[in-house]
């Protein structure tokens, strides 16, 4: 059972975008950031009141789809909003809404256009072993690493720290290891668990930055680049502060990815400056929307309407340049980083100078939904507290 709920008024517009993922910060940022003659409707599984996009003065309608716990039901109630809702063009935001769209696509597009790569393309760039394999032949740089098969492939590891990881992006699981014993724990608990291939690989010292693109059938329509500052979880995760960047090599790595992947649609390549080898090495490929794109939105690289712009036949109005900006997401994580790094350094988190433009997830042209993140992000703050007090407690 599909629900609707009505937004604003409806506008007289030129196209109607269907986005996936409503719950998402950068499904919030891409409809802020829209053409306003648009008519923009979010799709989200769960409860409405909990999805950002609903409050937004910039979302048309809302599309609210029960929960899906496996991709059959996800491509079930996206090919229902499709043939009632008449839109022209479908972004799709999250890993699996994207995934859905690339393995299916040819269905999809009965219904409407939509940006989508390849399945054995999204295959590769989302499975990390088969990701590695990739940029080992043509050259990009890629941490030591090594795909275990059984325990004892992990006798072969010398050298650590090791980070432990699942093969897909899905997984969410990643480890930091600094003995053999920690590795032999970790990859018990985890390879029954795992569908795909675990990974080891080096830890690289060195800042995280990534390559941001957009592209079709193996041509660039736009590109951007970052280098993180702060991220969350401290020991690694998602930007939480991050600034514009750019570089000729990681360009050019990030490219030659992209190019050998014959790429359409959004991709996001993660690297870490190497500062042992004075090189970047790739961590893994994206291939989706990025969470940091508000930070790709604000220094003038608006992907949503390029992906728009391309499919309706338009130029794309990219003009091979960027802002250089910092951004902070106050609301979605930075508090919790600083927080964290009080506690553990007994001092107050770095403050981060710059000459840039510092820009932050606090909206006051679109109140609503920032006034419902302030709300949740002090909620999730109060229980990271309580539950890092409890933790401690126990721990003495």
């Amino acid at each position: 059972m599909v629900t609707r709920t009505r937004r604003i008024d409806e506008p007289s517009v030129m196209l109607r975008i269907l986005l996936t993922d409503g719950s998402y910060k950068q499904t919030l940022s891409a409809i802020q950031h829209l053409p306003k003659d648009y008519h923009i409707s979010v799709l989200t599984e769960g409860r409405r009141v909990q999805t950002p996009s609903f409050y937004s003065r910039y979302c048309n309608h809302v599309i609210v789809v029960p929960p899906c716990t496996t991709q059959e039901e996800r491509l079930s109630s996206l090919l229902l909003c499709l043939k009632e809702g008449n839109y022209d063009i479908l972004i799709p935001v999250g890993f699996k809404y994207s995934d859905v769209v690339s393995q299916y696509s040819a269905e999809i597009k009965k219904y409407v256009q939509v940006l989508a790569p390849e399945y054995s393309d999204f295959i590769i760039a989302s499975h990390k072993d088969q990701t590695m394999d990739l940029a080992r032949s043509i050259g990009v740089p890629i941490p030591a690493t090594m795909k275990i098969v059984c325990g004892e492939d992990l006798t072969h590891l010398t050298d650590y720290p090791q980070v432990m990881k699942s093969s897909t992006g899905t997984g969410g699981f990643i480890s930091y290891n600094y003995s053999q014993d920690e590795l032999a724990s970790v990859y018990k608990t985890l390879s029954p668990e795992e569908k795909t291939h675990v990974i080891c690989q080096e830890y690289i010292s060195g800042f995280g930055c990534g390559y941001f693109g957009v592209y079709n059938n193996g041509v660039e329509l736009a590109y951007y680049m970052h280098k993180r500052l702060k991220e969350y979880p401290i020991s690694g995760g998602p930007s939480v502060a991050a600034e514009s960047y750019y570089d000729e090599r990681l360009l050019s790595y990030g490219r030659a990815l992209c190019t050998q992947l014959h790429w359409t649609g959004p991709i996001m390549c993660e690297f870490k400056y190497d500062e042992k080898h004075d090189d970047y090495k790739l961590i893994e490929i994206n291939p989706k929307l990025w969470g940091s794109l508000s930070l790709t939105l604000n220094a003038g690289v608006n992907i949503p309407l390029y992906i728009i712009q391309c499919l309706s036949g338009m130029p794309v109005s990219f003009n091979n340049h960027y802002r250089f900006i910092q951004y902070h997401w106050l609301l979605n994580g930075e508090l919790l980083h600083d927080y964290d790094y009080h506690t553990q350094n007994h001092g107050s988190a770095p403050i981060i100078p710059t000459a840039k433009c510092s820009v932050s997830d606090i909206n006051f042209r679109d109140l609503l939904p920032t006034i419902y993140l302030i709300i949740f992000s002090v909620f999730q703050l109060i229980e990271h507290i309580h539950n890092s007090t409890v933790y401690e407690e126990n721990d003495e």
